[in-house]
């Protein structure tokens, strides 16, 4: 039988078997309503925000994207309106090292088009792409995003060929204008046959472009 003693304050026998006992009831019950505060707590606390998956086209747009910039650094289209006149043409803009030039006489018709060649055109319409950058931020004031202009040109200096990536940006407002405004652009005319007696009809060339709209 558990030892017995006498509580002197009351008068009663208290069993320290019972008391143990008691001491394990309690602990017992303790512990789960600690285990259910946590439950709860857990059970309110916010759902962290999971990373967005990057899609097959999203990846393969940003490898191209990279692709370009590390080969042709100095063919890098960086467009920002300007903040007193978003409307403004040229406004800025800039391309590394290109700056905006008038059109130049051709004087011999060369085998090919250079990237440097198509670029010089390029910076010459800028203002085609503003324009088309601020129907775009007419609908959205907040957008910015870059883009991949893939052009083919034909003997004649006429574009047979527009591509803008990625397909989000081709379906903005800014991605349909282009496509309707880039196949108006003349380039210069080439030969398309080269020394060892290859011919080449079509010229093709990709640009990056970064824009970004006007900040206060």
């Amino acid at each position: 039988m558990p030892a017995e003693r006498l509580d002197d304050r009351d008068g009663q026998l208290i069993s320290t078997g019972l008391l143990r006992k008691a001491a394990v009831f309690v602990a017992g019950v303790a512990l789960c309503f600690a285990t259910f505060a946590t439950f709860a707590g857990d059970a309110d606390a916010k759902p962290k925000n999971k990373p967005v998956k990057m899609t097959k086209e999203e990846r393969v747009f940003q490898k191209r994207l990279s692709q370009l910039k590390k080969d042709q650094p100095k063919s890098i289209f960086n467009i920002r309106l300007a903040v007193d006149d978003a409307s403004a043409i040229p406004g800025s803009a800039s391309a590394n090292a290109l700056t905006l030039v008038a059109g130049s006489r051709q004087i011999e018709t060369p085998e090919t088009l250079s990237t440097d060649d198509i670029a010089d055109v390029i910076n010459h319409n800028l203002g085609d792409i503003k324009k088309c950058f601020k129907k775009q931020l007419a609908e959205d004031p907040e957008w910015n995003d870059e883009l991949i202009l893939d052009l083919a040109i034909k003997k004649n200096g006429r574009v047979s060929e527009v591509g803008v990536a990625p397909r989000r940006v081709k379906r903005d407002t800014i991605g349909q204008c282009l496509l309707t405004t880039v196949p108006k652009w003349k380039f210069p005319q080439f030969t398309g046959e080269s020394e060892d007696g290859i011919s080449q009809e079509v010229v093709t060339a990709s640009f990056p472009f970064s824009l970004s709209p006007p900040q206060e």
